[in-house]
């Protein structure tokens, strides 16, 4: 099946970062906590995909805790020009949007905050994050398995 998919916006939606003396010396090991989700906005037919990237100090199994440095979150808006063949409506006002469309929405939106964290990050803390590549197909199907579990 073929999307017709536009780029219809992008909104930072939140950024921060901590001063370098709140950190302290933790080194240079760290770790992200990404969350991502497509919705559906149904009067607009508009599929918004939203991108949520926390950035720690430290690593889970390190003897000292974690300390936040930052996040970015976005929202990026994407219309279709096949939205009543592809947005299935369900019971109890959800809906369906395949998945591997919500992992090329998550795609280009999750690379979208790449850039955009490039930009915001000059001369911080966060200057020399980079965001790894993840599966963003996977990551749609085990967030659906996860959910479905949880009927």
């Amino acid at each position: 099946m073929q999307f017709g998919v536009q780029y219809k916006s992008l909104k930072l939606v939140d950024f921060k970062e901590e001063m370098l003396e709140a950190v302290g010396n933790s080194g240079r090991e760290g770790r992200l906590t990404i969350d991502a989700s497509v919705g559906v906005q149904k009067e607009t037919k508009i599929l918004t995909a939203k991108i949520l990237v926390e950035i720690f100090t430290g690593s889970e199994d390190a003897e000292e805790a974690s300390v936040f440095v930052g996040l970015i979150s976005t929202q990026s808006d994407f219309t279709l020009t096949n939205w009543d063949e592809i947005v299935k409506n369900l019971e109890g006002g959800k809906y369906d949007v395949p998945d591997e469309l919500q992992a090329n929405l998550i795609r280009i939106a999750y690379d979208t905050t790449r850039g955009m964290l490039r930009v915001k990050a000059q001369g911080n803390i966060l200057q020399n994050i980079l965001l790894p590549v993840f599966n963003p197909l996977g990551y749609v199907k085990a967030k659906r398995d996860e959910i479905n579990r949880g009927k």
